[in-house]
């Protein structure tokens, strides 16, 4: 739904994923649906630095510039996963892929008329206030814990990212509860009824696709700086996020 509306907005859009026929099979339903041949396929494992490597290699070669990234990546382990790079597979993805990719495009937006990255976080960052590092280990691992403090992290990368690039637009929105297979993580651990009762509270992927739709597109965050957003309005994310030193 999010890169039909950045298609159908006018943008040439980059779907970047691990899992190309999938990937491949949503860019020809796309096709039919818009009349437009404007999404296109790059293979990218954010877990993987040279996944990312490879992905910003080409996407320069490619393309001389960039209007807009939109960082989604969105994954919760079960259980304690390493990534190739040897770290904790919610943390590499989530944030430390995401922190690398950015970093490295970011200078293609330096001359884009209305440049904008967007964050894809989470209300659970709330919880995800963290002293040190040791929740990186498998003895602490903790999948909530970690997975907040993931999108605890994202959001104080993007506080330093408006701070050292003025010139973008730097959005981050927490969409609310969405009924998603992270949805379905959280609660492994709850009652029947509390699964049961969850229809009721949580968004469909249509209406939740619907804040990062608009925190890409819309004017009202054109030359703004910094904007955080939690379902749809703005709103104001942990204290701790603007720690400087942590």
């Amino acid at each position: 739904m999010v890169a039909r509306a950045l298609g159908l907005a006018g943008y040439r859009v980059i779907m970047a994923s691990k899992d190309r026929l999938k990937t491949e099979l949503e860019i020809k339903k796309l096709e039919n649906q818009t009349g437009i041949k404007s999404f296109e396929f790059i293979e990218l494992d954010l877990s993987d630095f040279e996944s990312i490597n490879s992905f910003t290699k080409l996407y320069k070669m490619k393309y001389g510039g960039l209007d807009l990234l939109v960082n989604n990546a969105n994954v919760m382990k079960y259980t304690y996963e390493l990534s190739k790079n040897g770290i904790e597979m919610q943390f590499a993805t989530n944030y430390i892929g995401v922190f690398f990719l950015t970093n490295d495009l970011i200078g293609l937006m330096r001359f884009s008329g209305d440049p904008r990255v967007v964050f894809l976080s989470s209300n659970e960052h709330y919880y995800g206030k963290f002293e040190n590092y040791d929740f990186l280990e498998e003895k602490f691992y903790d999948k909530k814990k970690n997975y907040s403090i993931s999108k605890l992290c994202c959001i104080m990368f993007a506080n330093e990212l408006s701070r050292r690039h003025d010139w973008a637009d730097v959005v981050t929105i927490c969409p609310g509860p969405i009924d998603t297979d992270i949805d379905n993580y959280f609660l492994k651990d709850y009652d029947l009824i509390k699964r049961w009762l969850k229809k009721f509270f949580t968004l469909s992927v249509e209406q939740g696709s619907l804040d990062i739709i608009y925190a890409a597109l819309s004017e009202n965050y054109s030359k703004k700086g910094r904007v955080h957003l939690s379902m749809g309005s703005m709103a104001s994310p942990l204290l701790f996020s603007k720690n400087e030193k942590a």
